[in-house]
């Protein structure tokens, strides 16, 4: 009887390497074993994408996430292994200038569109931040945006249509965080002029 050929002998190291990266992204884990471990064991399973969001007919992108309680080097260490880049990243803020919260709980999330709110007066954060409070929104906290690159993927922010999502937190030295196309997460100053294709997202309490 001929021996079924052994499953991965035409798989590239390359297309494995990625495949095992996907799966630490998706479990939440830094260590590739035992990402495989999982997988093999059956506690989780590869199912066909759903897409995590919904889009309201005013353009509003309603999402959660689940905080892990993970700190900043934790964070680092995490997006360091799945080749997430710094963009624009004040350099005294990269290793822990941003509050963690150790608290594990979903967090319903709103991304704002400015083009589809009706806008009055400037187009600036301030003004972003008035009409948000209205629809009885508040400030996230700054770590959303390690939340949100793991919930948004490129190809999530091009079927959306943006091109970066900022968090809508406190500002931080005058900066906001958030991420943008090409697996990046950046960082801004605030205030800023709106753009229709920068989603800016807040917290439902």
């Amino acid at each position: 009887m001929e021996k079924p050929e052994f499953a991965i002998a035409n798989v590239t190291p390359g297309r494995l390497n990625a495949l095992v990266k996907t799966a630490m992204h998706q479990i939440g884990t830094q260590d590739p074993n035992e990402a495989v471990r999982l997988i093999n064991s059956g506690k989780y399973e590869i199912r066909e994408h759903v897409r995590g969001w919904e889009e309201y007919d005013d353009g509003v992108i309603t999402t959660s996430v689940v905080t892990n309680g993970m700190n900043n080097e934790q964070w680092h260490e995490y997006l360091r292994l799945h080749d997430v880049r710094y963009e624009s990243w004040p350099t005294e803020n990269r290793t822990g200038a941003i509050p963690t919260s150790e608290r594990i709980e979903k967090l319903g999330i709103e991304i704002l569109r400015p083009g589809m709110l009706g806008f009055k007066g400037e187009r600036d954060e301030s003004n972003m931040r008035a009409q948000a409070y209205r629809l009885g929104l508040v400030d996230p906290n700054p770590d959303l945006l390690f939340l949100l690159r793991c919930k948004f993927t490129d190809e999530d922010l091009e079927e959306i249509g943006f091109s970066h999502i900022l968090v809508m937190h406190e500002p931080i030295q005058g900066e906001i965080f958030g991420i943008r196309k090409g697996n990046l997460i950046c960082s801004h100053p605030t205030p800023r002029q709106l753009y229709t294709s920068i989603g800016y997202a807040f917290c439902r309490p």
